[in-house]
């Protein structure tokens, strides 16, 4: 939160904000600003692991309309050349910010495009929390034992417009509507409760709980000092004109 606040105790110092969020401590590397950025940076990072040798599994996590560039063709073909340890996870909430897939995609199931690159594809439903993890499980034991990629492709929805400034008019109301009814939090909290495994008042209050983590992260990042003006150059670097 505070990173996004753009202040000094951010995981960057407040120098990535909201549009570059990382963290090596929770092995998160990073939001990128360019649609798509990501999925070469994880390409190496998947190269990485099988020149060390270990056992890890990258995932690539990308939106709909990352599927429509370059880069995404390119990593998935060399992640499949190279047998990289991955997993890209494309989150299909059916609009690249405004435009709806299927305007933008020849192929709007976007699980389909794997085969392209003779790679294992699947599709899920992305508001179903238990699937997600069924077949998320599968993948990352695939990519960590036999080291071979794969695409998921989770069909979800954003109930909000992409940005502050959306005036989300590209979308009914009753498209929203009727997405909310499958939200996968709540479809969790009701199959859980069917499951005997939790009560509402055990839901209310780890509402209550998560709330309260939001609230105190806020306040944190309220309270953060802004980066010294001093600090303005760090980790910029710039190479000296030829003569």
């Amino acid at each position: 939160m505070a990173e996004l606040f753009g202040k000094e105790t951010g995981t960057s110092h407040g120098r990535g904000g909201s549009m570059h969020l990382f963290s090596q401590e929770h092995r998160f590397y990073g939001g990128y600003a360019i649609v798509g950025q990501a999925l070469p940076i994880a390409c190496g990072s998947g190269y990485a692991i099988n020149y060390q040798g270990t056992d890890e599994v990258v995932m690539s996590i990308f939106g709909d309309g990352a599927t429509n560039i370059g880069a995404f063709h390119e990593s998935l073909n060399v992640a499949k050349l190279w047998h990289l340890p991955m997993v890209f996870v494309c989150v299909n909430n059916l609009y690249g910010m405004g435009t709806a897939v299927n305007r933008a995609s020849a192929v709007t199931e976007i699980w389909k495009k794997a085969c392209a690159y003779d790679m294992t594809g699947e599709r899920v439903d992305g508001m179903d929390v238990l699937a997600v993890r069924r077949i998320t499980d599968q993948l990352v034991a695939q990519a960590r034992e036999k080291h071979e990629p794969s695409l998921l492709e989770c069909v979800t929805y954003r109930y909000r417009g992409h940005s502050m400034s959306d005036p989300d008019t590209y979308r009914g109301k009753d498209e929203i509507k009727e997405w909310q009814t499958r939200d996968a939090i709540l479809s969790l909290g009701e199959h859980l409760k069917k499951q005997k495994m939790l009560t509402d008042q055990e839901i209310q209050r780890i509402d209550e709980e998560v709330t309260a983590q939001v609230e105190d992260a806020v306040k944190f990042a309220e309270e953060s000092p802004d980066p010294d003006p001093k600090d303005l150059y760090r980790d910029v670097y710039a190479g000296e004109a030829a003569g």
